[in-house]
């Protein structure tokens, strides 16, 4: 079958950015609030779960095959956010690139808190504040949960965590969106540094006043932040306790002598935490760091 890549947005309106146009499900009585969303490459609700292919949504709509092929095609170029051309010699963003994440980030945002509000209660049960899913602008796309990598005012781009909910078992756990292997420090003004593994776990102890350090690209990268850090005293490895959390944390302890490896029960620092009851968390987690 002949490949298709025209952008079916325009077969319900007109497209702007990577904006999905919502339109009622056609699969449910969709009342109120349209809950079926037409992106450049398949259409989705986010209220029963349907989905459509590109090639099939147009059908449906009685498009031809031959109408399909003069649909304006798909900016295929811009799914590949990473700021690297194909020599692999980076590039910086334009103003355009930079503002698109940005209206990207709100839009995410805006999905979690009042499309999906309902699954803020998976951040919460991983021990997320409500504060911080407002501070950090936490979003949801659909499928995954979007966190937002920021460099002080300056956005990376962001890192999807699979949502259980949609379909998260047959997908990836995470995906990066604009990323490559950036150091992601929520609150580098914050007390003690803090090596955790992952993104979440870094929020998870970054609400509570501390300076939490990891990387974008899981626990083998966490040595890439040796030369941010090298110089600070107060350096407490709390990556998972698993095989290769420990490995990490061997290696870590080798560049710095002066650092603790700290202990805590589960698997990572956010189960730990979220075994607790919320208001003695902060409690905990000083308990687990500063053995006070």
């Amino acid at each position: 079958m002949e490949a298709f890549d025209g952008d079916i947005r325009y077969l319900v309106g007109s497209p702007v950015g990577d904006y999905p146009i919502f339109i009622r499900c056609p699969f449910h009585d969709d009342r109120g609030r349209p809950n079926y969303a037409v992106y450049a490459d398949g259409a989705y609700c986010f209220n029963c779960g349907a989905s459509e292919s590109p090639r099939a949504f147009a059908l449906r709509l009685g498009s031809t095959p031959e109408a399909l092929q003069s649909l304006p095609r798909r900016d295929l170029a811009r799914r590949d956010r990473s700021g690297a051309t194909h020599r692999g010699v980076p590039n910086l963003p334009s103003a355009e690139d930079l503002l698109q994440r940005r209206l990207s980030c709100a839009f995410y945002h805006r999905v979690l808190t009042q499309v999906l509000p309902e699954r803020q209660a998976w951040l919460l049960n991983r021990a997320i504040l409500p504060e911080t899913i407002r501070t950090y602008q936490l979003g949801h796309n659909g499928n995954y949960f979007v966190i937002p990598i920021w460099e002080g005012s300056r956005l990376h781009g962001f890192k999807w965590r699979s949502d259980p909910a949609f379909r998260g078992d047959r997908r990836p756990k995470y995906r990066n969106d604009g990323v490559g292997t950036v150091i992601f420090r929520p609150n580098p003004s914050g007390r003690k540094c803090v090596i955790v593994e992952g993104e979440l776990d870094a929020l998870v102890v970054a609400q509570y006043g501390y300076d939490a350090v990891t990387t974008t690209s899981g626990v083998q990268a966490l040595r890439k932040i040796v030369n941010q850090i090298r110089t600070r005293k107060d350096v407490l490895i709390a990556v998972d306790q698993d095989d290769p959390g420990e490995q990490v944390a061997s290696q870590l302890m080798e560049y710095f002598p002066h650092a603790r490896r700290v202990r805590f029960h589960g698997k990572d620092i956010t189960e730990a935490l979220a075994s607790e009851p919320r208001l003695a968390r902060r409690r905990v987690l000083r308990s687990i760091l500063e053995g006070g």
